[in-house]
């Protein structure tokens, strides 16, 4: 009797022991645990000070003028009031400072209620207007080559809140808020802006034929300088870039959409074709004939078959043979038949007959 108490003791002894060694190592690894959370916390931190520092860097850089301001002018030239004689934009360069009653007799203003009535404008006015002053921004003095393309893409307002920091541009008449096209440079590239901006992956097809516009490219990695995927460093990204909108327009190239609303919402479907004609033909009828009338460019390029089919008639009455049409940025194309387009916009933006 004594010698199973006496082992039922020793049993106990070793449970005891047992469950204290299981304890401490429990103990020990939620210390390891603490100090592995502690040691992540302190490199988390550590990285957040290296990029504040790479930051702040980079904003006493940017500060700087990046161009010349005397290209960039406060205010384009046509930037008047609605009214005056030879006026079709109404609205641009300074907005802000017309009356408010003088926005009902601007095409771009009428052009944009026609749209509305027949539920083709999802877009505010102010997002529009916006994106007509990034473009009128970048207008050259003498429009030689108009580059027609279908329309920007749909901005929303949660989007249109953002705005581009002052920290990094310096460009004096620029507009600040963001919209999705491609003359704004807060498309495609979050770190210009106070809000960050979801799936802002920007254009880079229209980049690529602005800078074959301007550049022979005997391939589509000729044009890295202007993509972020290949030029990651922010500044001198936006340094080609800058300069490559400033080559365009001494050259005389522009471009100008067939709808002044956006067509196509990111992650979204297009609107029927009917819609899309309808709202092409519409903003012809009212504003977009007017402005390549009075432009009176020496060559057109459509950009995408769609345009040119719903145009087709309209176009071929003003420039007879001087039309040529490329596939959209986004068709599937082998390389060698995509680096032939690219090289195409080179040879007509540069041929004797526009220089």
């Amino acid at each position: 009797m004594l010698f199973a108490l006496l082992g039922i003791g020793l049993l106990i002894v070793k449970l005891s022991e047992k469950s204290r060694i299981r304890q401490l190592e429990k103990e020990k690894a939620e210390i390891l645990s603490r100090r592995e959370e502690e040691e992540k916390e302190e490199r988390e931190e550590q990285k957040k000070r290296e990029e504040q520092k790479k930051r702040e860097q980079e904003t006493r850089e940017w500060k700087r003028p990046l161009v010349n301001p005397d290209l960039m002018p406060d205010r384009h030239p046509w930037s008047e009031y609605p009214g005056e004689k030879n006026v079709w934009y109404g609205v641009g360069g300074g907005y802000e400072d017309m009356p408010d009653n003088s926005l009902e007799n601007s095409p771009l203003f009428n052009t944009y209620e026609k749209l509305r009535a027949l539920g083709a404008a999802s877009e505010s006015f102010e997002i529009v207007r916006t994106v007509h002053d990034y473009r009128l921004y970048f207008k050259p003095e003498k429009v030689k080559i108009v580059l027609l393309a279908e329309s920007h893409v749909y901005t929303s307002h949660d989007d249109f809140q953002s705005e581009l920091s002052s920290d990094y541009l310096n460009l004096p008449g620029y507009p600040k808020k963001y919209v999705r096209f491609v003359y704004c440079l807060g498309y495609g590239e979050n770190e210009l802006l106070n809000k960050p901006i979801p799936k802002n992956s920007g254009t880079p097809q229209f980049w690529k034929i602005f800078y074959s516009c301007c550049n022979e490219t005997n391939s589509t990695g000729d044009c890295d300088p202007v993509l972020s995927s290949k030029t990651t460093a922010l500044h001198q990204r936006i340094q080609n870039k800058l300069k490559l909108l400033n080559t365009l327009k001494e050259q005389g190239i522009w471009l100008l959409d067939a709808s002044v609303v956006g067509l196509y919402i990111p992650g979204g479907s297009k609107p029927t074709q009917n819609i899309r004609e309808v709202c092409i033909r519409s903003c012809w009828d009212l504003l977009i004939r007017d402005i390549l009338i009075q432009e009176d460019p020496e060559r057109l390029i459509c950009i995408g078959k769609g345009v040119y089919g719903t145009l087709q008639y309209q176009l071929k009455k003003l420039f007879k043979d001087r039309i040529t049409v490329n596939p959209l940025p986004s068709a599937f194309l082998k390389s060698a038949e995509h680096t032939r387009v690219l090289k195409s916009y080179y040879d007509l933006c540069n041929m004797d007959s526009v220089r």
